[in-house]
């Protein structure tokens, strides 16, 4: 029994691979540490596709949103251990990564 449970947790573990929830953060100002009103946060979720030895990706959403007042956004996630975790890009103009 105790290694039939210990298999079921492993099994989860590698299920929940690539799995987000909602992805919330602030934008901050590096300098200042001020929050940054306006700022594009764009994810990407990208899926393999193909034969073994040749793959290639293939977009599966992209999100874009803008920061509030106080820096903050908030994005819906991919629960799909088939989906690779996601690729986030933050810009403001005049800002640099």
């Amino acid at each position: 029994m105790k290694l039939r449970q210990i298999f079921l947790a492993i099994l989860f573990l590698f299920v929940m691979v690539g799995c987000e929830g909602t992805i919330t953060g602030i934008v901050v100002d590096a300098e200042t540490g001020q929050p940054i009103e306006g700022a594009v946060i764009l994810v990407e979720w990208t899926k393999a596709k193909g034969l073994p030895g040749m793959t290639y990706t293939e977009s599966h959403k992209v999100v874009e949103v803008v920061t509030d007042k106080e820096g903050k956004a908030s994005i819906e996630g991919v629960l799909s251990p088939m989906v690779s975790a996601p690729r986030i890009t933050v810009y403001k103009k005049g800002y640099v990564a």
